[in-house]
Parts: C-alpha cells; sequence; structure tokens
C-alpha cells in the first residue's frame, strides 16, 4: 500500500483473507469487511479520508463471515446516534456481501488460473 485514504481496517481484513485463502490456510470461512460513514441523511460505504472528515470522522467497520453471514467484528471510530447506527450497520453488512462476491470471483479466477480450483470456495 502507497498510500491511505481511508477504509484501512477494511482494507486489510479482505487482504488477509484474501492472502488466507490464495495461500490454501485451512480457515473455518472467509473473512470480509465494510466500513461506512454517515453524510447527513446518507450512508456512505468506503468512504475516503475526505468523506471522513466531512462526517465528523465517524466511521463503522463491520466484519463477517462470508458464508455463515456472521458478524466477526465490529468497530466504531467517532460517535453516532443509534438510529444511525443501525443504518449504518445495515448498510455496511450489505457491503461485506458485496466485498464477498467480488473476494469469492477474484479467487476463482486465480485458482483457475493456477489450476487448482476447487467448488469449496
Amino acid at each position: 500500500m502507497f498510500e491511505a485514504d481511508g477504509g484501512l481496517r477494511s482494507c486489510c481484513v479482505n487482504a488477509v483473507s484474501g492472502a488466507l485463502a490464495e495461500a490454501t490456510v485451512p480457515v473455518g470461512d472467509l473473512v470480509v469487511a465494510c466500513s461506512a460513514c454517515l453524510l447527513g441523511p446518507t450512508v456512505v460505504l468506503d468512504p475516503n479520508a475526505s468523506e471522513l472528515s466531512k462526517a465528523g470522522h465517524a466511521e463503522l467497520s463491520v466484519a463477517c463471515a462470508l458464508h455463515s453471514g456472521l458478524v466477526a467484528a465490529c468497530a466504531l471510530e467517532g460517535k453516532i446516534v443509534p438510529e444511525d447506527l443501525d443504518d449504518a450497520t445495515e448498510a455496511a453488512a450489505a457491503g461485506c456481501e458485496e466485498v464477498g462476491k467480488f473476494l469469492r470471483a477474484c479467487l476463482l479466477r486465480r485458482m483457475a488460473q493456477i489450476g487448482a480450483c476447487s467448488d469449496g470456495l
């Protein structure tokens, strides 16, 4: 990584999860992460540094197990009202699903390239 512009925690979780899977390290489930912040009434996924500063730097990071959908970790930096926390959590969890689809597709493509594809991902 050359520059951090927000979403560092989620980026690290996704990178480690992808690296473990590509290295065929046995894990129970892939873990994927997504961050969210509120800009007015709008939830922004994977916010950059500019968006975080506008949001007063209230950032929620959620990590979910890809297959089970269980929340593996949740971290909040800053202050947020409970009603907005629910919206941000739901949006971040939905973002995790999208990140998971992308990571799975990347891993399947990579495994096909190296001739080690299996349906277990």
